[in-house]
């Protein structure tokens, strides 16, 4: 079944971001921002505006995250990257920033409908991650609800276009930044687990490794407790059961 977004209609007065930006809904919500649908006045254009929430603005390691997606996102022009325009305080004084509009499915949801796409995204996830590496740059936080699958005309009318989204935990190889322990513990790769600074693009690739496995069978490999999940990845094996039918 498609996910559908929890929407909020927004009146006028409400307006919480520089007059150039109309919020017309509420799209999205996390544990950090959420995420709003705009009109820029100046060209008509639609827009994402993703902004911290207000409780946020105190937590330093919440805003540096924030704006080191942003920072790197301005940089990178890729098809598969959402564009990034803008950046700016509301009226609370809360970050928030101006990003292409991606209307489109999460990769697992997409998929339950258009199984035949599977590798067609696939080759596309494979070359916007080579394309990020190639810039030192690492994910870090590769899953199914953070990629988006959009149709579009750029691989060919009616194709889809497999969109990479939040760059919050990504990490620059020659940045002096810790590599600190992040990411979804069910996608995490195990030197990530046990702390290694040497990072590289294997722990991308594990990620999309464990994303196709959940898209096969149904489920990820490592289930249960935040520990059990870890220590799974980190010195157990993994058992493929399909439990869902074949792409």
């Amino acid at each position: 079944m498609t996910k559908k977004p929890n929407i909020t209609k927004w009146d006028a007065d409400e307006q919480p971001f520089h007059p150039r930006y109309h919020v017309t809904h509420t799209i999205g919500e996390g544990a950090a921002a959420k995420v709003f649908r705009v009109v820029d006045r100046r060209d008509g254009a639609e827009r994402a505006v993703k902004a911290l929430k207000s409780g946020i603005r105190a937590e330093p390691s919440l805003v540096e995250s924030f704006e080191h997606e942003y920072k790197t996102l301005r940089g990178l022009y890729h098809p598969s990257l959402p564009r990034v325009y803008d950046y700016g305080f509301s009226r609370e004084g809360s970050r928030y920033m101006v990003m292409e509009y991606v209307e489109g499915e999460e990769l697992d949801s997409y998929l339950e409908a258009h199984a035949g796409d599977l590798w067609l995204l696939l080759y596309q996830l494979n070359e916007v991650l080579t394309f990020i590496h190639e810039h030192g740059l690492l994910h870090r936080d590769l899953k199914p609800s953070n990629i988006l699958v959009a149709r579009t005309n750029a691989y060919g009318a009616g194709k889809p276009l497999l969109m990479l989204m939040d760059f919050g935990l990504s990490f620059k190889r020659d940045s002096e930044r810790s590599a600190a322990m992040a990411g979804t513990p069910e996608y995490m790769a195990p030197e990530m687990i046990s702390g290694r600074q040497d990072l590289t693009r294997a722990v991308d690739y594990y990620s999309m490794g464990i994303t196709l496995y959940e898209l096969l069978a149904g489920v990820t490999p490592f289930r249960g407790s935040f520990s059990e999940v870890l220590n799974g990845h980190v010195g157990k094996a993994v058992k493929f059961t399909r439990e869902k039918t074949e792409y």
